[in-house]
């Protein structure tokens, strides 16, 4: 047969050609040994859970004990490969779904284990950062020789909505690969292996059909002892080579980019182990994200990854504005101002003439007409102002003036876009014409002006008022702070509504809708009959977390509105729901008005810690973290029902900026961790668990250089010390509860704050107290299908001679939590019972018919207190 084609271009080039080979015994690949980062884990194999390889330029998806799907991006090169092994005198094929035991994964590699009573196989799956490459190296024991067939589907088919001619497939004897080809000749591929033996391919004369390739590959037992057998997939036959040549090379690679973004990434030390672990794999699954598309001329951040099936759309693998930028803000936080950069400048690259960020790019995008044909690209209206937000957070961040300045037009033009969209002289920010906000389907949609974008709105004028007056454009800057002011005065006259005690979703014009089919239908559909007059759309839900997680809306509303986010009508064990699930128009099942979000859960968190409720704070934190070990190991999955601890079946089950709202929760809420003035100062106002004695923070990057804090709690004491350049000046605030006796301290929600300040290459300060009682929360456990078991605890607040309890419980369910500090006493209602007895508080609710119940207590301090 002849050679393949190749194209004068460089995108025809790394378009060209996909192989997949097996090696067989004509190639030589002896053992050797694995880099060994820090990060690790593992698990038996659970049956149907998505699991991926990703890198940069190419991907594995699967389900475990299931098969695989490789892309090339942009390409699907093939799907279902699956491994079978038969022992020489053995006639019967063993399938690898059967004896699947194991998996392991690490962020350079991932292993499968296959277990038999006369081997074992581990399948190693990596993804090369600088080849156009897929790896798999199959490390095999066993006791007899052997035949491993690899078996496939080919299918050379470009991401949606890109499409191709009619793949046809052919057997090259003399390389042992299979030819693959579409009828334009653009794009081709070869899968094969060395030493490979052709069970399945059809001749040219039959009838073409869906059918599984099966390569088969040989091994002899001085293989099987000393030898990998690797499968490479590659974008050319050079490519291929190249890989298998440099299998040890390519591998330490990726564990070399790795150990250089640990140098990067802030480096966190924490006393709760799985915390630790959700934050450490949490900066791991935002770097997946970071795709180099050779369409494009910079890499950006994708959303999120599943397998594909029978499309080609693997979840939600291509670009997002919006989720590139909330991911951009955690990059950011944790230290990787390189990805941050990157997100921004392939935005950058995307804007439309009038200064509006896409809100999405598929990755075949430029092999189509995607900005005009297709309605995608420019739906949303909130990946502009969060443009100007990132942008706005990493120059105070890093003080990169020639950054800013190299953006400048281009923010200028996103500026103006946002402040245009405001039509009708109201003071608030619209969704008409110009895009949707948070809600982009289903019962409420379309909104005409929705409070979440209110939020993105201040926050984009509050950096656009600093990065203004940087540039010496005083006029824009009092533009921005103007608007700004009008937009929150309106925010807060048009949404908060006393009599409810939270604010309104959004309002909307007058028109009539259709309940979607699914559970309650008559009951949504009788709701929306009431809202189709237009007006205030009152409806309770997570999106008020949104302008609070940065300080936006006025303080005592805050409060009453997080009694609303962390009460059990809104928050589960596992995350947050958009859409309490008292409203008529709540469906569990709902992508936009019933389901539990990680995303949401992060801004509660963020909103919590904001308003100096550290107990909201925590609990939406700690379910985030839950879910990294919880179904695909060390990531966070897109969505969740809003009834039962279950992900959507078209869930992205590593979604980025889920993984983006472990870290962003934990860094800017919990630890009020922030580089500000242009990396100048460090501000930190920890508001760890009341079980924390210690944390550090190290590699904090400012503009003079690395920080390292360290945060001490001691009986009666609190200190932080620091570490870093002589120039960089230091904001702390120390946290108390409000029973505590401490001096100069102002009430901010349910603690009181101390504040201080530092300079200097180290230095330390301190407070000293009288301590108050803490309450300790257990990390919720999760389990699959369950409904929500854990205890809300809605508020906790010194009151004079006691502690005011109020917390959502299982009806006739007992919890027990830690205490610390000042001891309490007993109480009881109707509702339930509290009482205290060797650092524990047993809680316990009264049976009713409801599943959840309110316990509203005042709990007396113990006379041990001299009370």
């Amino acid at each position: 047969m002849s050679r393949l084609r190749t194209t004068g271009t460089m995108v025809k080039k790394l378009l060209l050609v996909c192989l997949l080979a097996v090696s067989g015994g004509a190639q030589e690949v002896p053992r050797f040994e694995l880099p060994q980062g820090p990060l690790q884990l593992q698990r038996p194999t659970h049956g149907g859970v998505f699991f991926d390889v990703a890198g940069p330029r190419s991907a594995l998806f699967g389900l475990e004990n299931g098969g695989l799907e490789g892309w090339i991006y942009p390409l699907k090169v093939f799907q279902d490969l699956q491994l079978s092994f038969r022992l020489e005198g053995y006639p019967v094929d063993i399938l690898g779904s059967d004896i699947e035991r194991g998996l392991e994964v690490h962020p350079e590699y991932s292993v499968v284990t296959y277990s038999h009573s006369a081997f074992t196989a581990r399948q190693i799956l990596f993804c090369p950062r600088s080849q156009n490459s897929l790896v798999c190296l199959l490390d095999l024991d066993s006791s007899l020789p052997m035949t491993v067939t690899a078996s496939f589907r080919p299918r050379l088919r470009l991401m949606w909505p890109g499409a191709l001619s009619t793949p046809g497939v052919a057997w090259d004897e003399a390389h042992q690969f299979y030819r693959l080809s579409e009828e334009s000749g653009v794009f081709s591929a070869v899968i094969g292996s060395p030493g490979g033996r052709d069970q399945a391919c059809l001749p040219y004369q039959e009838e073409p059909k869906d059918t599984l390739l099966r390569l088969e590959m040989p091994v002899p037992l001085e293989r099987s002892h000393q030898q990998f057998v690797p499968l490479i997939a590659a974008l050319s036959p050079q490519d291929y080579q190249h890989t298998l040549s440099k299998l040890p090379e390519l591998l330490n690679e990726v564990a070399g980019h790795y150990r250089n973004k640990r140098s990067q990434w802030l480096q966190l030390t924490l006393p709760d182990a799985h915390l630790q672990r959700a934050y450490d794999w949490s900066l791991v699954g935002m770097d997946k994200g970071m795709v180099k598309n050779p369409l494009f001329p910079v890499p950006g951040l994708v959303a999120g990854f599943r397998t594909s099936g029978e499309s080609e759309r693997p979840g939600f693998a291509w670009f997002f504005g919006r989720d590139a930028m909330w991911t951009g803000m955690a990059t950011l936080a944790s230290g990787d101002q390189q990805a941050t950069r990157q997100a921004l400048d392939f935005l950058a690259l995307q804007q439309r003439v009038d200064g509006k960020i896409p809100h999405e790019i598929s990755q075949s995008a430029p092999l189509v007409d995607w900005f005009k044909k297709y309605s995608y690209a420019w739906a949303s209206s909130d990946a502009t102002p969060l443009f100007v937000i990132v942008h706005g957070e990493y120059f105070e961040a890093s003080g990169d003036k020639k950054y800013l300045a190299a953006h400048w037009a281009t923010l200028k033009k996103a500026w103006a876009f946002t402040a245009a969209t405001d039509s009708d002289g109201d003071g608030l920010m619209e969704n008409t014409q110009f895009g949707h906000a948070w809600v982009e389907g289903g019962a409420l949609y379309p909104a005409h002006q929705e409070l979440y974008l209110q939020g993105v709105f201040l926050q984009a004028a509050r950096h656009m008022q600093r990065l203004a007056a940087a540039m010496g454009e005083e006029e824009l800057a009092e533009q921005a702070k103007k608007r700004s002011a009008r937009v929150q005065q309106a925010s807060e006259s048009t949404y908060w509504m006393a009599d409810k005690g939270h604010y309104a979703f959004a309002t909307s014009k007058a028109m009539g809708k259709t309940a979607e089919p699914g559970p309650n239908r008559a009951r949504r559909q009788q709701r929306l009959d009431e809202l189709a007059r237009g007006g205030l759309v009152d409806e309770d839900t997570v999106l008020p977390a949104v302008p609070m997680m940065w300080g936006w809306l006025q303080a005592d509303r805050a409060q009453k509105e997080l009694d609303h986010l962390t009460a059990a009508a809104m928050s589960t064990d596992w995350g947050a729901r958009l859409l309490s699930n008292q409203s008529q128009l709540y469906d569990p099942l709902a992508y936009h008005y019933g389901s539990v979000w990680p995303l949401f859960t992060g801004w509660v968190s963020l909103a919590g810690y904001r308003y100096g409720r550290p107990q909201v704070g925590w609990q939406a934190l700690a379910s985030n973290a839950a879910l990294t070990e919880f179904d695909t190991l060390g990531y966070v999955t897109e969505l969740l029902s809003g009834d039962y601890c279950s992900a959507f079946g078209r869930s992205s089950h590593h979604q980025v900026w889920s993984e983006a709202m472990v870290a962003l929760p934990l860094i800017r809420g919990l630890l009020g961790l922030e580089v500000a003035e242009q990396g100048k100062v460090v501000c930190f106002s920890p508001q760890p668990p009341a079980d924390w004695d210690t944390l550090k923070a190290a590699q904090i990057h400012t503009a003079d250089g690395p920080v390292q804090l360290e945060y001490f709690r001691e009986e009666g004491r609190r200190r932080i010390r620091w570490q870093g350049p002589a120039t960089t000046r230091y904001r702390f605030t120390f946290s108390f509860p409000l029973d505590a006796k401490v001096e100069k301290a102002s009430s901010w929600g349910e603690v009181q704050q101390v504040k201080a300040t530092g300079q200097g290459s180290s230095g330390e300060v301190s407070v000293t107290c009288t301590e108050g009682c803490e309450l300790i929360l257990p990390a919720p456990v999760l389990q699959n299908g369950a409904r929500s078991q854990g205890l809300r605890l809605v508020s906790w607040l010194p009151q004079g001679s006691g502690v005011h309890l109020v917390a959502d419980g299982r009806s006739g369910a007992t919890y027990s939590l830690g205490l610390r500090g000042r001891a309490l006493g007993r109480a009881s209602s109707a509702a339930g019972s509290v009482e205290s007895e060797h650092g524990q508080l047993k809680v316990s609710l009264a049976p009713a018919t409801d599943p959840y119940r309110r316990l509203d207590l005042l709990i007396p301090y113990s006379r041990e207190n001299g009370i």
